[in-house]
């Protein structure tokens, strides 16, 4: 099994976000307007932009496009498995694991990883 490292940098500012918990806004309102990022993406969210990559490099999608046609859904199967992200399944076609994310220096002689 080959081991790859993936660097993602992102194009303009992004936000690593999460769902409101549902909890009561500050002065009792329904809702809170104020949501905090978190300093790394979830794994999840890591392995669905690995998926999506694989599908555009293969053919299968094409950039916008809202779901995989029809009559290329045996071969996307095969490439990141039947089924979105969810513990109870565990074949994602070529996708064996994920380890854990990590920011790394982008300085020029600097090797440093920052592990969170």
């Amino acid at each position: 099994m080959s081991i790859y490292f993936v660097k993602i940098q992102p194009e303009r500012n992004f936000f690593f976000g999460i769902e409101p918990s549902g909890r009561a806004g500050a002065y009792g309102n329904s809702k809170t307007y104020f949501l905090k990022g978190m300093e790394l993406p979830q794994q999840t969210s890591v392995f669905g932009l690995i998926r999506y990559v694989l599908l555009l490099e293969m053919g299968i999608i094409r950039e916008g496009m809202p779901n995989i046609p029809y009559d290329k859904r045996e071969a996307a199967a095969q490439l990141i498995g039947k089924a979105s992200f969810r513990p109870d399944i565990t074949e994602y076609g070529i996708l064996k694991k994920l380890y854990p994310v990590f920011f790394t220096s982008t300085r020029k002689g600097d090797f440093t990883n920052y592990f969170r």
